[in-house]
């Protein structure tokens, strides 16, 4: 599989198949991506085109070159003395920018009319044929975010739940895929601003409720309980991991 992925990435192609007759054509894909990341952008393009995907967006991520800490700290975009209490350190501007680029998102679905959505991020390969298989009704009914794509502390994932649909307790990170309602966007649109985590860190929080918040943190920092779903295998790659990283290593 590597070496397949290997020589796909360095002919910056990635083979999908349609998809008919499925959710995945009925509900609002929005895609962060820097403005001039053209390559990723084209290649997001084509699978979308290729599979049929009716309702897909790019949204403009947050450059982290038109940030400093100081100026995102006095805007109240980042809150440094929280970040530093959680994670012993400052995030790097990257970090800041990706989660501001997400709670972007989370803004326009909580003001949109769609029930469910799906964010991806720009190096997303889609796995068609594995896509086409999951059905809607595998969903929990009570889920809130659910992860085509994730980091895991197990193989296989905690508490299956149906086929290839598993608890949310094993999620260790990536905010690669996933499909969120519009009521949790409308908790993290808030819950994400000012940013105190990376993008993926604020997700294994509010879907594994916290017990290290201290008192005098509590009412500047918002965590909703969100319940959450993971599907293993994923359906959408990290191409970060799978795809991208390997021109480089091959270089």
């Amino acid at each position: 599989m590597v070496a397949r992925n290997y020589l796909l990435a360095r002919l910056r192609r990635w083979p999908v198949s349609r998809i008919t007759g499925h959710w995945i054509n009925e509900i609002p894909v929005y895609c962060v991506s820097l403005r001039g990341a053209t390559e990723r952008r084209s290649l997001i393009q084509s699978q979308v085109e290729k599979i049929g995907i009716q309702h897909f967006q790019f949204v403009d991520a947050v450059q982290a070159s038109d940030l400093t800490h100081e100026k995102a700290a006095s805007e109240n975009l980042y809150a440094p003395e929280i970040c530093q209490h959680f994670h012993g350190r400052d995030l790097r501007l990257t970090e800041i920018a990706c989660s501001l680029s997400h709670a972007r998102i989370y803004r326009m679905i909580a003001n949109s009319t769609a029930p469910w959505s799906l964010i991806i991020e720009d190096d997303a390969l889609f796995r068609a044929r594995r896509l086409a298989k999951l059905t809607w009704k595998q969903l929990p009914t009570d889920a809130q975010i659910v992860f085509l794509s994730a980091f895991l502390h197990e193989r296989p994932p905690k508490q299956k739940i149906a086929r290839d649909v598993y608890s949310g307790e094993s999620y260790a990170g990536s905010t690669a895929a996933y499909l969120i309602n519009r009521e949790a966007a409308a908790l993290l649109a808030d819950a994400a601003v000012p940013v105190v985590h990376a993008a993926d860190g604020l997700l294994g929080r509010v879907t594994n409720r916290p017990d290290d918040i201290p008192e005098r943190y509590r009412s500047a920092v918002r965590f909703p309980a969100l319940r959450s779903a993971i599907v293993h295998p994923e359906v959408i790659y990290n191409g970060s991991v799978e795809y991208y990283h390997l021109t480089a290593i091959g270089k």
